[in-house]
């Protein structure tokens, strides 16, 4: 899922480096998607073996309570990244966009800037 938010993401913004058709995903983008499946393995881990130790002593409501409080923890564990990853992916693209941008009608800003510092003198 998180994966193919960023690939979305970068499609529709179109990043230099796809421009280019050398599009892969910035180094940051694949640590946060790895670190989204590392947490999620581990509490899954964690889940089978509190099931297993409740059941075998025979604690079935805190086998179920245990489940239901994790699955709610991955949930929002999973969207916060998502989400963080997804806005950290739009901004970058925006900065990178803008600055490309800014250096293509740079005599324009020049002209924008003396405009705005001769209004405000």
């Amino acid at each position: 899922m998180p994966m193919v938010a960023i690939t979305a993401l970068c499609d529709i913004t179109a990043w230099p480096e796809r421009r280019a058709g050398d599009f892969t995903l910035p180094a940051w983008a694949t640590g946060g998607v790895v670190v989204v499946v590392v947490i999620v393995v581990v509490i899954v881990v964690v889940v089978i073996v509190v099931v297993v130790v409740a059941v075998v002593v025979g604690l079935v409501v805190l086998a179920v309570v245990v489940v239901v409080v994790v699955v709610v923890v991955v949930i929002v564990v999973v969207v916060v990244v998502v989400v963080v990853v997804v806005v950290v992916v739009v901004v970058v693209a925006d900065v990178i966009q803008l600055e490309n941008f800014y250096w293509e009608f740079f005599p324009l800003y020049l002209y924008w800037d003396a405009c705005w510092v001769i209004a405000l003198s």
